[in-house]
């Protein structure tokens, strides 16, 4: 073996990965040895570590594989600025967890105290883990630098709970006037509200925008529970889209 290099399974044992785990990510074409012989022998090196990290990383940070050899391929970075970037997305994914270990630990709390179980404090549980769901949903349709931005925004749980209940308050709301016309003045005005709180989520961003645009036309692959409660809501949905159209034509017609 050359010097400075190392066999499949040396560098797995190295790396604390199993064989076929480096040969699945080479098949992949996320993780290619530095070095294959005259006789097809895989030979790794100390450097093959960076990108083995990088790879399981994005990983369990819930990236596809196709996502994390897109991520790769589009922007190779030093291991500084990679470490820095998975300590910002991992902070974001320990901040949603802990919103739901919080959930469940308030609902065994109230099991002890009251050895009865409450319902509302369950619904919290299932809600808790529901926005999980969503957010590895609505994740992959958005590049690192788009999810980066995301993450770096001054959102507390405060300010998630207040847009919960002001979407969810838009919807009943919508779903009273669904019989009118979506230029209607209160039509307009809900349209008004709606491209507010998506102008708050994308912060202008057209990408961040586009995104979100890409995971709404593909439903069809979300979550059952997400597809679900989108289908049950699917009229209002159109009946919004078609009256936010009119609001931002408006809108353009004005400043033009």
């Amino acid at each position: 073996m050359d010097p400075g290099y190392y066999t499949t399974s040396r560098f797995a044992e190295k790396a604390g990965v199993t064989v076929r785990t480096l040969r699945f990510y080479h098949r992949a074409g996320l993780l290619r040895p530095s070095v294959v012989t005259a006789a097809g022998h895989r030979r790794y090196a100390d450097r093959d570590l960076i990108a083995l990290q990088q790879i399981l990383a994005l990983k369990f940070l819930g990236f596809s594989l196709e996502q994390i050899r897109q991520m790769l391929a589009a922007s190779p970075m030093g291991i500084r600025e990679s470490l820095e970037i998975q300590r910002q997305m991992m902070h974001e994914k320990r901040g949603q967890i802990d919103a739901v270990i919080g959930a469940i630990e308030n609902l065994q709390a109230t099991l002890e105290m009251a050895q009865d179980l409450d319902w509302e404090s369950l619904t919290r549980v299932i809600k808790a883990i529901q926005m999980e769901q969503k957010y590895e949903w609505f994740k992959r349709f958005y590049t690192r630098e788009q999810l980066e931005s995301l993450g770096r925004r001054e959102f507390t749980p405060r300010d998630q709970a207040r847009v919960q209940r002001e979407w969810a308050d838009l919807f009943e709301a919508a779903k009273r006037i669904l019989d009118k016309d979506p230029a209607s003045a209160e039509a307009q005005a809900l349209a008004a509200k709606w491209a507010g709180l998506v102008e708050e989520f994308t912060g202008g961003d057209p990408g961040i925008a586009a995104g979100l645009e890409k995971a709404y036309s593909g439903l069809e692959h979300a979550p059952e529970e997400f597809r679900r409660e989108y289908e049950n809501d699917i009229d209002v949905h159109s009946f919004m889209r078609k009256a936010v159209e009119i609001y931002k034509a408006g809108k353009a017609g004005t400043s033009g």
